[in-house]
This record gives structure tokens, sequence and C-alpha cells, in this order.
């Protein structure tokens, strides 16, 4: 670990860079991080150019607690910020703490982000591992709507009755009209096509466009699978599932318009849910509906008998007066739904 600080014989603090990776992943393992907290996902996000990954390390005696972060500098300069990786992190945690010990983890994370001159925090934090009691008073950790997912205890036959009726009838009339679905790997292109459509149609920025090489890579580094549906050669749909220790997650999507109405979705979600109870995941999170929002989509994912869960951000202005001079240096307000504000498109 560089920088490493001593406070006291038994507690210790520091950040990991990609440069240590072995130490990176030996600890996030210890803490019972999801994918999402990983080494090599944290790599893909800087080859995106999201940001330079960093990870801070507070451990004593009884805990662990990893924070993984993207530093990034701010246009026009005087500091920078740190966001998050496109998926779910914030602190991971394991073991008893004792008391005073969430505080001391406060007050070194507070002073080491001062020392690296930042002015603000973004991260998105994971629904179904909560951890925001290690934030609190580290700005404001603020709802952005409910998020689904799957219990995936008991057998498979338990699993699908908990779905709605007309997704079970769905399902089976897929197959009926000859519709299956593989692991396949080797299908990104076709993947990459029909996810950048679905993007294209709902508007969606930059940040959710992923190249066919960075796909490959999500593959290739062992953290996700590839699933396809097919009727004969057609592909009808397709979708990125995680394969985390905790759970799975159902990271990126598409469907074929030609295919759209029979919702070849229903049966790329069973089939993950399938592949991951037998992985011995505990859940498959589906996400929630389009901008947190309680439509169609999230009604979709609620049929698979999915549990509901509230996702949270964690926004902290480390330096306000820094935050105020950036706002100001780019005529925006200080408050405002995006955040940190001085970064509104």
């Amino acid at each position: 670990m560089n920088a490493l600080v001593i406070a006291d014989p038994i507690e210790e603090h520091g950040w990991l860079g990609l440069q240590d990776a072995g130490a990176w992943d030996e600890v996030t393992e210890a803490a019972g991080a999801d994918v999402f907290h990983r080494s090599w996902f944290h790599r893909l996000a800087r080859l995106r150019g999201e940001g330079e990954p960093q990870l801070f390390v507070w451990r004593t005696a009884s805990v662990l607690v990893v924070v993984p972060l993207l530093f990034r500098d701010i246009p026009g300069g005087a500091g920078c910020d740190v966001s998050s990786v496109y998926g779910y992190v914030g602190p991971a945690v394991c073991g008893m703490p004792r008391p005073g010990d969430v505080a001391k983890f406060r007050n070194a994370l507070r002073r080491a982000l001062e020392a690296r001159d930042v002015v603000s925090v973004f991260s998105r934090l994971h629904p179904l591992c909560d951890r925001r009691a290690w934030l609190d008073g580290l700005g404001q950790v603020e709802s952005s709507g409910l998020t689904l997912a799957v219990p995936l205890d008991g057998t498979d036959a338990a699993g699908q009755s908990r779905y709605r009726g007309s997704h079970r009838r769905e399902i089976a009339r897929l197959y009926a009209q000859g519709y299956s679905v593989q692991d396949e790997a080797h299908s990104v292109d076709a993947f990459h096509d029909l996810y950048a459509a679905a993007m294209a149609r709902l508007g969606a920025g930059s940040r959710y466009s992923f190249s066919p090489e960075h796909i490959r890579m999500l593959l290739d580094d062992g953290g996700m699978n590839l699933f396809v549906v097919r009727r004969g050669s057609e592909v009808a749909a397709a979708g990125l599932f995680t394969r985390g220790e905790l759970g799975s997650h159902y990271f990126l999507s598409g469907t074929h318009p030609e295919h759209r109405k029979l919702a070849p979705s229903k049966l790329l979600v069973h089939a993950g849910c399938t592949w991951a109870r037998k992985r011995g995941a505990a859940w498959m999170h589906l996400g929630g509906g389009v901008g947190g929002a309680q439509d169609s989509l999230y009604r979709f994912k609620a049929g698979f008998g999915s549990q509901p869960y509230v996702f949270h951000t964690w926004r902290w202005i480390v330096d306000p007066e820094r935050y105020r001079w950036h706002c100001k240096r780019v005529g925006a307000e200080e408050s405002g739904a995006f955040f940190p504000v001085y970064r509104r498109p």
C-alpha cells in the first residue's frame, strides 16, 4: 500500500492505485466487495477516460473498510474532484467495528481527501449492501429511486413460481415459438449493435456508450457473461450479467426492434437468474426504471418476483469555498439536481 499512515498501533489507512492491482483485489476480496469494486473494472473505467482509480483502505484489528474512487482534474484548475465507476460501489466493510471506529474512519477519509485537494465527491452506492452509516456527516446520501433484485434462494421451480403469471406464460410461449438462449461470449458485435441502438432510442449520453472492444474486455477479465436470445440464426436480445461472489447484476442489454413485441428479454432475464442461482448467487439485481421512475421498465422487472431496494447516491462538498468558486467560474447556481453543479453539461 502506498502512502500508508499509521494513526495508532491498531489503525492504518492509505491509498492503492492500479499499479497495486494485486493488493487492491486482495483487500476488496477480504472486505466482501462486489465486482464493481475490483481493480479490473476500474482499469476499464480509466481506459474510458473516467478518471484515475484509487482505493481508500482503512482498517483496524477488528474491521476493514474499502472505498473505490475515480479522481478527475477539474477544468479550469484549482483542485480535483472524485466520482465513481458506472456500477454500484461505495464503502465495502467486513468485521465488527469497535466504539469510535466509524468516526475514526470518517475523519481519516476526510483528511485523506483534503490532502489531495479534493473539492467534491459523487458516488453511486450499492443498494444491496447498505453502508450509509459509514458516510454519515460526510455530505449527503440521497435517494435516487427504487431498484429491484430477484432473490435466488430455493430451487428454480420455487423462483419461477414467484414470477408474474403473464411472465411465466410469455416465457413458455417464447420457447414454444423457437426462441432459445445461450451463453455466447463470441457474439460481442451482435450484442453491441443491439445495445447501441437501444441507447440511441433513449437518447442516452456518452457515459452509456460502450465500444465492442470495451465489452470484450468486460468478458475477457472474467467478471461478466454474455447471454444471447435467438430464434434460428436471428439475434432477438442479448445482455451482460456480472459474475460476482455476492450476487449478479443485469448490467447491459438490448432487444432487436423486430422481436420487441414478444419481449425476448423476459427469456434473457429468466436464463440469467437460473445461471446465477446455479452459481450460488444470493440475488439477481435487475435495476430500476428509467431515471429511477416506476415506469413500464420497472414493472417489467418487478414481474420476476423481485424485491425493491432504495438506490442512493453520495454527494459531498469537501471544500465549500473552492466549490463556490468553480460554480461561479461556469456561471452555475451552487444547488441543483446535477452534482457537482459546475460539471453540468
